[in-house]
């Protein structure tokens, strides 16, 4: 049986795969903190930030409602971002940060 944050990582995966001109630099991570909560963080070049976004949000809104769809039954929240792959290391300091003093 498929896991949850395998299902959704396929889905996110297969879709922006397709919409950016740089797939190959693509990454999705999938983190699950407590049972009803998944986050995805959407990785990929600048450039392809504003495909991904869409006329105002379209496209981040319909990815963010297709990962509610997905996880319906098995995760209350879901939190999708899109993340430049160029900051992903301050990225990862930050939230380590914001974690470690919210007691998360």
């Amino acid at each position: 049986m498929e896991t949850l944050t395998n299902r959704v990582h396929t889905v996110l995966y297969t879709i922006c795969k397709s919409l950016v001109d740089q797939g190959h630099k693509l990454e999705i991570n999938i983190s699950q903190p407590s049972y009803s909560t998944l986050i995805a963080e959407i990785i990929c070049e600048k450039e392809d930030m504003g495909i991904l976004i869409g006329k105002g949000g379209r496209i981040i809104d319909a990815l963010r409602l297709l990962v509610r769809a997905v996880v319906r039954r098995d995760a209350a929240h879901t939190i999708v971002e899109i993340r430049d792959s160029r900051n992903w290391l301050e990225y990862i300091i930050y939230r380590k940060l914001k974690l470690k003093f919210n007691g998360l």
